[in-house]
């Protein structure tokens, strides 16, 4: 009797979902992470935390198809898609003019497709390269 085997594909585990805060405060997408979302004109994101804003654990991402009131707008730039919540990012206190800041995204609600943003350690930045 032979065991039943199934092998994954690594193309589908090749990347993973990113996101990163330039020092202007907008939040730019990989193009992987385009492709993988079919980011488009007219979607928009909500930012929220796990917690209380003076005391959470990590950054949640919701992805719309639609652009609602209480969610910031995705822009394009050329292929690039970004977010701009500067203002909640410096609410946060997230340091992302001196730090380079980096997320991996972690699916954690596929029905409302909400995203946990896993920070990576990022580097200082250098200020002579402001």
């Amino acid at each position: 009797m032979k065991t039943e085997i199934n092998f994954f594909d690594a193309s589908v585990y090749t990347s993973s979902l990113k996101c990163a805060v330039q020092k202007t405060g907008k939040i730019g997408f990989t193009d992987y992470t385009q492709r993988k979302l079919e980011m488009k004109a007219g979607m928009s994101a909500r930012i929220g935390v796990a917690g209380t804003i003076e005391q959470y654990d990590h950054l949640v991402m919701q992805f719309l198809d639609t652009v609602e009131p209480d969610a910031f707008k995705l822009n394009k730039a050329g292929n690039y898609y970004y977010l701009n919540p500067k203002a909640l990012l410096d609410e946060l206190n997230i340091p992302y003019k001196t730090q380079s800041i980096q997320y991996d995204m972690q699916l954690i609600d596929q029905d409302r497709n909400i995203y946990k943003l896993n920070k990576k350690e990022g580097r200082v930045q250098n200020e002579e390269s402001e």
